[in-house]
């Protein structure tokens, strides 16, 4: 029996295709048993996973994304912060 779990995740514009691109490397590390898709539909990224193994596996793997989703978002949130902080400090200079 193949399981399926779709994951769907919106974020502001400034967001989307950063963590779209970092979770992309996941779908190459897959198992065999799992199978996923990616792709983006306007402001959001759609994960297709199918899994021919237990119904824990494809949890399991929709928790991890979620994770990964979670850790790219505060990355990228942080780096922006950083990156503005800059320029407001270079225009006080």
């Amino acid at each position: 029996m193949v399981h399926r779990g779709l994951l769907k995740i919106c974020l502001d514009e400034d967001l989307i295709s950063p963590v779209y691109n970092a979770i992309l490397p996941d779908n190459s590390d897959a198992p065999p048993f799992i199978k996923l898709s990616t792709f983006m539909v306007g402001s959001c990224f759609v994960v297709d996973v199918r899994c021919s193994g237990k119904i824990g596996s494809l949890l399991n793997t929709l928790d991890d994304l979620i994770e990964s989703v979670q850790i790219a978002v505060k990355s990228i949130g942080s780096v922006q912060q950083s990156y503005k902080s800059d320029l407001l400090n270079e225009k006080k200079l």
